[in-house]
């Protein structure tokens, strides 16, 4: 029985052998010509882009950067038009992508000053980051301005990108890190130190290694103690000094290891800020507890009305209370630091009635004519050097 679909013998139809290509849907003679016709197609879309290219370009600049990077995936926009408007924009609002995709194009054409220039008013590190590999060579004062950017502003990424290049001076880029540092905090500066360990840590007249023994940065003066481009002595021992009038008993301990403590006078004694600070003193024997810068430590700390400071000199038995005609009690009466003034009272080696005694000895009319006519040093020198000044 031969069956038939629609009249047709199903035994009588040719079949397709597998592999070859199926009969297409419409003649070959067609493909030529929507060939044409997607070319005659593209050739209006390439004369209406350029008619109205510049339209397109500003149009998407004021909708924002995702329309204008959108629109620079057309290879026929022209980047440079209206003298590189949009490169200048998209600099000025920050449009890091636009910037990266302007300068890959060929016919993008910009002089090195002038990318130098935006790169150094540029307040955005990924602006930076865009510009620098396409900036080949900068002059002293070009790079010291944006290294001076890059560390005060903390652009860690730029910072590493300068290190690589050979028209930075990377000296003064980890000096201003430094100093950024300083104004951070005391971890800010031990992440400069551990990071460039070859850095300079006594530039700008040690400047570091003061700042932090007045503000008591112990670790880091630990790190800075050690170190050959460190000077403990610099500004006429200043370290010193301003751990021990700002009561840092644990940097004055350990500039103590160093050095002699009893520079100046025993100005560090002279000046303790607190009872820790003198009770560290004290107990290196270079320090004299009754010889002063200025007037012996037990007097300075009572006419400062540093009480602490009294009871630690009381507490040791080389320190004479009474010493300078008891001038310690003097200062403290006259200035009414009554607590001073009942502890030193509280010692029988001072007298009660020295005050009177004091201003005898010290404002007798010809003592006084003599040193007037002396330099306060020399003066200083031989009201300390008399004989109420007892023996160490």
């Amino acid at each position: 029985m031969t069956q038939s679909v629609q009249g047709t013998d199903l035994r009588s139809t040719p079949l397709t052998p597998i592999g070859e290509p199926a009969t297409p849907p419409f003649p070959r003679s067609h493909d030529s010509a929507i060939l044409g016709q997607f070319a005659e197609l593209q050739a209006k879309m390439t004369a209406m882009v350029r008619e109205h290219h510049d339209t397109l370009v500003f149009e998407a600049m004021e909708k924002g950067e995702g329309a204008v990077v959108g629109l620079l995936q057309n290879p026929m926009i022209n980047t440079s038009i209206s003298g590189n408007i949009l490169f200048f924009t998209a600099c000025d609002r920050g449009w890091t992508q636009v910037v990266t995709e302007c300068l890959k194009r060929r016919e993008f054409n910009l002089e090195k000053s002038r990318l130098i220039g935006i790169a150094l008013l540029s307040q955005k590190e990924d602006m930076v980051l865009a510009l620098l590999p396409h900036i080949d060579e900068m002059n002293a004062k070009e790079s010291e301005i944006l290294v001076g950017n890059a560390a005060q502003s903390g652009w860690t990424r730029v910072i590493t990108e300068l290190l690589k290049r050979k028209d930075v001076d990377h000296e003064a880029l980890i000096t201003r890190l430094l100093m950024r540092g300083l104004d951070q905090g005391e971890d800010a500066v031990l992440e400069v130190l551990e990071t460039y360990p070859k850095v300079n840590a006594g530039v700008r007249g040690n400047i570091l290694l003061t700042c932090a023994c007045q503000r008591g940065w112990t670790r880091v003066v630990t790190q800075l103690v050690d170190r050959e481009d460190v000077d403990l002595t610099v500004r006429e021992y200043a370290p010193l000094f301003l751990a021990a009038s700002n009561g840092h008993a644990d940097i004055v301990e350990l500039i103590s290891l160093k050095m002699d403590p009893s520079v100046r006078d025993n100005q560090a004694l002279t000046h303790a800020g607190n009872a820790a600070v003198a009770r560290v003193l004290l107990a290196d024997r270079r320090v004299n507890p009754n010889r002063g810068a200025g007037a012996p430590p037990i007097v300075m700390a009572s006419a400062h009305g540093r009480r602490d400071v009294v009871e630690a000199l009381l507490a040791d038995p080389r320190v004479h209370p009474a010493i300078l005609m008891g001038a310690a009690l003097v200062w403290a009466h006259s200035r009414d630091h009554l607590g001073i003034e009942q502890l030193l009272l509280s010692d029988t080696r001072v007298n009660p009635n020295c005050r009177e005694t004091y201003d005898q000895w010290f404002y007798d009319p010809i003592r006084q004519t003599m040193l007037d006519g002396m330099p306060d040093g020399i003066a200083t020198v031989i009201v300390l050097s008399h004989d109420i000044l007892p023996e160490n």
